[in-house]
């Protein structure tokens, strides 16, 4: 016996366009899901920026895939995320590098949108998160993409999906 949802015939034209749309709806957030926790692995994070202190050059909502390097081989001008402990982390652009007596090294920065600066002490040894890629908006997806009820309707979709395919091969031959 086969249950019938509805008597609606579609075109078979529709039907394939209807296929293709679904399939991207749950292909790309997998992609991005895929890019993300892959990243890490060539020793990058990624950051998803909110607020508009680095606007024009960074939006909210921009996604920032960061490197972590030695306080050395930061420069003026570098957009580094850094984060006191219990606190937002904080995007901004570096404009003054100093090595200090301590051989620690003393950053100040500052959002192009911002007036003031601020200072970050970084011990030797710690590393400082630099951003080397941005991808606009991306980082609202990545942070919906981040809840674990998310992940599992994603792989339960993928899970019907293939099912129907298969059964859609085993139909048409």
């Amino acid at each position: 016996m086969r249950l019938q949802l509805s008597k609606i015939t579609l075109s078979r034209p529709l039907r394939r366009l209807l296929w293709w749309c679904l399939l991207v709806l749950v292909l790309v957030p997998i992609l991005l899901i895929c890019i993300d926790t892959g990243s890490s692995l060539f020793g990058y994070s990624t950051v998803v920026g909110y607020g508009k202190s680095m606007e024009p050059v960074l939006s909210s909502g921009d996604a920032i895939w960061v490197k972590y390097m030695d306080p050395t081989e930061v420069k003026v001008g570098d957009i580094v995320t850094l984060q006191l402990p219990g606190k937002d982390p904080v995007t901004h652009r570096v404009i003054k590098v100093q090595s200090l007596s301590n051989g620690s090294y003393l950053l100040e920065t500052k959002g192009d949108a911002n007036q003031l600066s601020e200072r970050w002490e970084i011990e030797d040894g710690e590393k400082v998160a630099v951003a080397a890629i941005r991808a606009p908006f991306i980082g609202y997806l990545l942070d919906f993409l981040s809840n674990i009820v998310i992940r599992v309707i994603l792989i339960g979709a993928v899970a019907v999906l293939a099912i129907l395919w298969i059964r859609r091969q085993r139909t048409s031959s």
